[in-house]
């Protein structure tokens, strides 16, 4: 499963991606999440997201033979600055200076009181001309030097000894962007390599894995622009799948015909003979794509990105009336293309009618698009009644409390928080989209579907539920069953099918 990166807060792909590690590990089937770019915060991410050093395999950690070290909390007097200089400490950071001069600012890990996460150091001029950035276990793991105008010149990534592993030299172009202009691996096994790019660095490291797991690995590229053409550029034996986390159509009401979306068309089209499969979510979406493809050659799988645990299974079921009375959530990415100002014009309307009933919208989003939907709810004077809640990695309590469940999202190939809060027993009210949501949803029995932007039907539809106890209650016990369709039993024999499959394929 190869990705880009793991950051604390993340979109549907990493999502998928981190449901389906921890299934297949569950059920003892051997994988791993593959992360390209360096971060030194990427064990505290995943401590956050509850995955362990044997799930995720990182480029830079590979190299840096850092994949598993003791966590340390490093504190600023732990870097043995010289008695000559002066230590000053902060909230937020520790300034070093020699007399007048600063020498270095030592900067904390946001959340932390005092855990170094980089250190800053000044030239004669006041200008920062090199960063050492030390990884969230506690040791250093890069170097940066700058030009006085804040330029990246070269990062030097270090092994524990200090000895380089990897090196980047930098460049300007000639608008002014900063782009890589080499890569060196040092010492990789007795030689260096050099490489122009990332991409081919990546392909590297992904053959280097591959051989070590004892090659035909299923290698799965799950973010397209960063990860198919260095999953399509392996040179190892192995079998190449792509996976498709959105819609695949650049016309969002036509995804039967018309053109791809240009992050798909190399791999698709351009060089479809060298796929040996493609994962999507949904049945409607593989029916679209065999179209728009004529029906390639390679095989398409349908796979839920999410799943519902077995211990969620077990648990009680949740009556209605034990639940805050007329509360609904949404939870996703606040994004534009989500649609959440119409969740809120809609609840506009259902204030009218239940006067009491709330709405918390859960997730993170560029702050423009938070200030807008804030501006939004201050103007309908729904302040009270509507709150921007920001994002939550512990969702249980949240659904477990709200009775409705609402989405107004028409991009992604599967809402993720959707299948969650039906297997907390929340309807859903939602537009019916491409894929996911006409999927997911039985209208009038474990939701309502609406069509895309009708947001008086929205209205109506959660008046209609925060009115009548017992439609609510009904719909709560159909929205429990979803583990039927999306249990994690069903979906790990669809993972198993597809394993299969390729093997006998592979064998051919």
């Amino acid at each position: 499963m190869v990705n880009q990166y793991l950051m604390e807060l993340n979109s549907g792909v990493e999502y998928a991606e981190i449901n389906r590690q921890r299934l297949l590990r569950h059920y003892k089937i051997p994988s791993k999440i593959v992360t390209r770019d360096y971060n030194s915060a990427l064990h505290r991410n995943m401590e956050i997201l509850n995955l362990e050093d044997r799930d995720v395999v990182n480029l830079y950690d590979y190299f840096q033979e850092t994949e598993s070290v003791p966590s340390k909390f490093l504190r600023s007097n732990d870097l043995n600055w010289s008695y000559e200089y002066a230590v000053e400490q902060g909230a937020n950071y520790s300034r070093v200076t020699e007399g007048d001069h600063v020498v270095a600012d030592i900067n904390f890990a946001a959340g932390t009181f005092g855990r170094v996460d980089h250190v800053d150091y000044y030239d004669a001029y006041n200008h920062i001309v090199k960063k050492d950035w030390f990884d969230w276990r506690g040791f250093k793991s890069a170097e940066e030097y700058l030009t006085p105008v804040g330029e990246t010149l070269a990062k030097f990534y270090l092994k524990l000894d200090g000895s380089h592993a990897i090196e980047e030299y930098y460049m300007q172009t000639g608008d002014g962007q900063t782009v890589v202009s080499l890569l060196k691996l040092i010492d990789y096994h007795g030689e260096d390599y050099n490489f122009d790019n990332r991409d081919e660095l990546f392909t590297f490291f992904l053959d280097e894995i591959n051989q070590e797991a004892g090659s035909n690995s299923i290698v799965i590229a799950d973010r397209p622009v960063e990860t198919n053409s260095p999953v399509l550029n392996m040179k190892t034996s192995v079998h190449k799948f792509i996976s498709i986390p959105i819609l695949h159509g650049l016309d969002r009401a036509n995804q039967d015909r018309g053109q791809l979306d240009s992050v798909y068309y190399e791999a698709l089209v351009q060089r479809s003979n060298e796929l040996d499969g493609v994962i999507v979510m949904t049945e409607a979406q593989k029916k679209d794509l065999n179209k728009i493809l004529n029906h390639p050659s390679f095989p398409i799988f349908v796979i839920p990105g999410n799943s519902i645990s077995s211990k969620q299974q077990k648990l009680d079921l949740i009556p209605m009336s034990d639940r805050k009375a007329n509360k609904a959530i949404f939870v996703g990415r606040l994004g534009v293309e989500k649609q959440v100002d119409l969740l809120i014009r809609a609840f506009g309307l259902v204030h009218n009618d239940v006067p009491n009933a709330s709405l918390d919208i859960y997730g993170y989003g560029d702050t423009t698009v938070v200030n807008q939907l804030n501006e939004l709810i201050s103007e309908l004077g729904l302040v009270q009644q509507i709150k921007v809640k920001g994002f939550e990695h512990n969702l249980d309590d949240i659904y477990n409390q709200a009775q409705v469940f609402i989405s107004a999202n028409h991009e992604d190939a599967m809402p993720m928080a959707m299948i969650d809060a039906l297997g907390h027993g929340l309807p859903v009210v939602t537009f019916s989209d491409n894929y996911g949501p006409s999927e997911i949803i039985d209208s009038h029995h474990n939701g309502i579907l609406l069509n895309d932007g009708d947001v008086l039907g929205m209205a109506e539809s959660i008046v209609h539920l925060f009115t009548n106890a017992q439609d609510l209650q009904e719909y709560s016990n159909d929205a429990y069953n979803i583990y039927k369709k999306y249990g994690d039993r069903v979906v790990i024999k669809q993972w198993k099918n597809m394993i299969e499959t390729e093997k006998t394929l592979g064998k051919n």
